[in-house]
């Protein structure tokens, strides 16, 4: 949907129950549907939790190249943003199923709304496994798919840097609450 159609839009700051992400959010509204990005941002010191792969993954041959596995937060249950819409269990459990299921791809950032569909850039990661830990952290663990990305996450682990990601969702609300979340895109994000 272009974003001339949308009929409001709004970016706000998300409060979270985990102090060590901080989320934005940007929503718009068209025909009462919510279409959603929300970004969220951490640092790459440790601390993540150890997220198994599924089985058809050929782990010790990608290991074999050298290659790393990235594990970031990619939501928070219960997050509310400062707009007062909340991100509950239901919503966050099915935007974990999807990112299991489907295993999308993710670029440096989102594809502007009128490209959606038409363009497809080489993607920077591909998420395959996300789980939900105890404090409600949603996690997301994936493979960076090019020189590039896989540089910019170790020297992010080496620096303790920031880094994000980003996902772009239509939301079905009931009241105040998100409730259902179709996963458009999960793409690295701009953390600051």
């Amino acid at each position: 949907m272009p974003l001339q159609e949308i009929e409001t839009e709004q970016v706000t700051e998300v409060l979270t129950t985990n102090p060590s992400i901080q989320i934005q959010e940007k929503s718009s509204q068209k025909d009462g549907k919510y279409l959603v990005e929300m970004t969220v941002a951490s640092e790459m010191k440790g601390g993540y939790p150890n997220i198994k792969l599924p089985d058809d993954i050929q782990v010790e041959e990608i290991q074999k190249q050298g290659r790393n596995f990235v594990t970031l937060p990619i939501g928070q249950v219960d997050a509310r943003s400062r707009n007062g819409r909340n991100y509950r269990r239901k919503a966050e459990e099915m935007f974990v199923e999807q990112v299991n299921q489907k295993r999308p791809e993710g670029g440096w950032g989102h594809i502007k709304d009128e490209d959606m569909g038409t363009s497809y850039g080489p993607p920077a990661i591909r998420w395959l496994a996300a789980m939900i830990d105890k404090k409600g952290t949603v996690w997301g663990k994936g493979l960076p798919l090019t020189a590039d990305a896989q540089q910019y996450f170790e020297d992010a682990r080496l620096t303790n840097a920031r880094v994000g990601t980003s996902r772009h969702a239509w939301v079905t609300m009931e009241g105040d609450d998100v409730v259902e979340l179709d996963l458009i895109k999960l793409d690295l994000a701009d953390p600051a």
